[in-house]
């Protein structure tokens, strides 16, 4: 990376098609890219589901920007148990440089002082080792583990974790 800044943006009914091809290159490069249907999504479809989640205090899309590409995105989305399922990933080509603990304790600072959800949650498989350390390091606690498959159908085993509200 140059000396050029990354920016966070909470993502708008704007963004529907960088989100959207955003999304598609980060199932290509990674099989925690869980999103049914993503091959068959339209970018008006990807805008109305922005719309929807915009401006709520349960959930949130934020994109990781390196000038006006889009490099990686955090999401967290309502779950029954009025936490947040959280989601995050980045670019390969970005991997390493601290965007993802930016975008995950960005989206627990949402959490602690925007939101009204009770805490957030996320699953990550346990040969992600690196992302697993971030998450403890920000205040992620272990729930338990589950057997899940990968968006390559393979079957993994996966960290449940946990960030209470404070």
């Amino acid at each position: 990376m140059s000396d050029e800044i990354v920016s966070m943006k909470t993502a708008t009914a704007a963004d529907g098609q960088i989100v959207l091809q955003l999304l598609q290159q980060l199932q290509k490069e990674s099989n925690v890219v869980l999103i049914a249907h993503l091959d068959t999504m339209s970018v008006a479809k990807a805008s109305a589901d922005l719309d929807q989640l915009s401006g709520r205090d349960d959930s949130l899309v934020l994109l990781a920007m390196y000038g006006k590409q889009a490099i990686g995105i955090l999401t967290v989305t309502p779950a029954d148990d009025n936490q947040g399922e959280l989601g995050v990933a980045v670019l390969k080509d970005y991997w390493h440089n601290g965007i993802g603990t930016m975008l995950v304790d960005e989206a627990v600072y949402w959490l602690n002082h925007y939101s009204s959800l009770n805490g957030l949650k996320l699953d990550v498989f346990t040969s992600n080792q690196r992302a697993h350390a971030i998450y403890k390091r920000l205040g992620f606690v272990e729930i338990g583990t589950r057997q899940t498959k990968d968006a390559a159908g393979n079957e993994q085993t996966a960290i449940m974790m946990s960030c209470p509200r404070n």
